[in-house]
């Protein structure tokens, strides 16, 4: 009962996303840590030693990078447009895979990049794919765009 009188507004309210952020993925690690450590039998000190910094910079810009960029672009655009940006993950993961991993584009790939990115900005331009150069961006799709790479 005592749970249930803390109210969803009050916690939304009270809350910051980053908070919110926090907890969910603490609360992710404490269960997955054992999983990990059970299923995989990794060996952390020696992964730590030789991957600290690339580790520590992945989920700095991963977890804090993305979520500051997600909700700082809520405040200017929609959250149907920050949706249909955050659909063009896809083709920026092959885009940044090719150049940074040096990995393969095979046929797949680059069909599934075309039509991801001509589907995003088939529905951003209602149809209408001459809109891109005409029309005027706002600071949420460009952080959205920027949370994807990040």
């Amino acid at each position: 009962m005592g749970w249930q009188l803390l109210n969803r507004k009050y916690v939304v309210a009270e809350i910051g996303p980053l908070w919110l952020t926090f907890i969910r993925w603490s609360v992710a690690f404490l269960f997955l840590l054992p999983i990990s450590y059970f299923l995989e039998r990794p060996r952390y000190g020696e992964i730590m030693k030789q991957f600290w910094l690339p580790l520590s910079i992945t989920g700095i810009l991963g977890i804090i990078g993305y979520n500051l960029l997600l909700y700082g672009a809520l405040e200017y655009t929609s959250p149907m447009n920050a949706a249909i940006v955050n659909a063009l993950n896809p083709a920026v993961i092959v885009i940044l895979s090719y150049f940074l991993l040096k990995e393969r584009m095979t046929f797949v790939n680059v069909v599934g990049f075309i039509l991801s990115l001509v589907s995003v900005l088939f529905i951003l331009t209602n149809g209408h794919l001459q809109w891109i150069f005409q029309t005027s961006y706002n600071r949420g799709d460009l952080m959205m765009l920027i949370a994807g790479v990040v």
